[in-house]
């Protein structure tokens, strides 16, 4: 078996479900600052059972992913000029994942982990 042929069959990790709601309900709730620290990255490894350099490769992913297309949405929305996290903080969608102009920036992480799923449409 050559390089070439290892490399292609290289099977992509899927997380599991847990883990990944655990990392999403942590963004949600830092959506004006989606950085965690590296003792935040630290104990979200230790939550989630997956490396510190998969959650940090998870959240490069999650801020182009998810955060940058909510507040591309929003500005597109025209919701009052330039996207603001703390006014802003779902980026026009609601719980139920339809758009809305009431937004709700408070919530548990349960809430945020609900509206993910509904959100992203399994894209």
């Amino acid at each position: 078996e050559s390089d070439r042929d290892r490399r292609n069959n290289k099977k992509r990790g899927i997380f599991p479900k847990v883990a990944t709601n655990i990392m999403r309900a942590w963004l949600f709730q830092h959506l004006s600052h989606p950085y965690p620290s590296e003792e935040q990255k630290k104990q979200l490894s230790q939550d989630t059972g997956l490396t510190i350099l998969q959650v940090n490769n998870w959240f490069i992913n999650a801020r182009r992913r998810i955060v940058q297309p909510m507040i591309d949405q929003s500005n597109r929305s025209g919701q009052g000029g330039p996207y603001s996290p703390e006014g802003a903080a779902l980026g026009g969608y609601g719980l139920d994942g339809q758009a809305h102009l009431g937004l709700r920036t408070a919530g548990t992480a349960n809430d945020y982990v609900y509206f993910f799923l509904r959100f992203r449409k399994d894209r």
